[in-house]
């Protein structure tokens, strides 16, 4: 029987999937929940928050400790650093970008950790998208999602492991195979000489393919994050519509408006 929730808890009965959106919120504004803590707020049983918890888990939103979960971390790059998915910059990043999106669309979102926190948004919205994606982890969280309107095409091609991340020439092919309304382009930098590059071929030649094949190209740019090295060119600013930024480096502004590109700064 579930313990009875206190004032400063209480929860009125919600749907389950009104449920497990609340508890991914907290998740991505606490870093961490328990079992004992959901099971009082939402006044249900224990069984009932372990099964959300499994749901979550499924879509890439939640990792399973023993009595709770936590914001899942992965390694996405070739092991020089490792980033939390749910990061400030990122979520607020991926909330302006999810902003934009229109029901109908058709999208492509890449594998950066940035992309998976929309596709997660994605889900969780039920927003009647189709979304064209490399990325394993966005994968999940979008066929994991309980709103049968948002179409899923899965990229697929040689695995980078590392990057969880579908690559190479059969991956480009199937990019080229679509046309699409609107990219969204995550972990891509812009140089001192006004490139926008990549990390490494194979992700640049998939978010090469992207660019080419989708009428509007959104940017999504950490500027605190220097450009890799080496790092491979993707394409010329002037392919972007817009910039969503924080954090922008001067020599990247500067870059930005010598072609044109609209720059949105959410840390103004």
């Amino acid at each position: 029987m579930p313990p009875s929730p206190s004032p400063e808890t209480a929860t009125d009965a919600l749907p389950p999937r009104t449920r497990r959106s609340a508890i991914a919120l907290t998740l991505r504004e606490r870093g961490a929940v328990t079992v004992t803590e959901l099971q009082r707020r939402f006044a249900v049983s224990s069984a009932t928050i372990r099964r959300d918890l499994g749901t979550l888990e499924r879509r890439g939103m939640a990792q399973r400790t023993h009595g709770g979960a936590v914001v899942p971390s992965a390694d996405l790059s070739t092991g020089a650093w490792t980033a939390d998915v749910a990061t400030e910059r990122r979520r607020r990043l991926a909330t302006a970008a999810f902003a934009l999106l229109r029901p109908g669309e058709s999208v492509f979102l890449d594998a950066s950790p940035t992309a998976l926190v929309l596709a997660q948004r994605i889900a969780e919205a039920g927003m009647p998208l189709r979304v064209f994606t490399n990325g394993v982890r966005a994968m999940r969280a979008v066929a994991a999602s309980e709103h049968p309107r948002i179409e899923l095409h899965a990229i697929g091609g040689a695995l980078h492991a590392a990057g969880a991340a579908f690559v190479g020439p059969v991956a480009v092919a199937g990019v080229r195979g679509h046309f699409v309304d609107r990219l969204v382009l995550a972990d891509a930098w812009v140089t001192r000489d006004g490139e926008l590059v990549g990390a490494g071929e194979p992700d640049a030649a998939i978010k090469r393919a992207m660019l080419q094949q989708a009428r509007d190209s959104l940017l999504l740019l950490d500027g605190s994050a220097p450009p890799p090295s080496p790092a491979a060119p993707i394409g010329p600013l002037a392919g972007l519509a817009a910039v969503l930024t924080v954090a922008l480096r001067p020599h990247a502004a500067d870059a930005l408006r010598a072609h044109g590109v609209p720059v949105h700064a959410l840390d103004a």
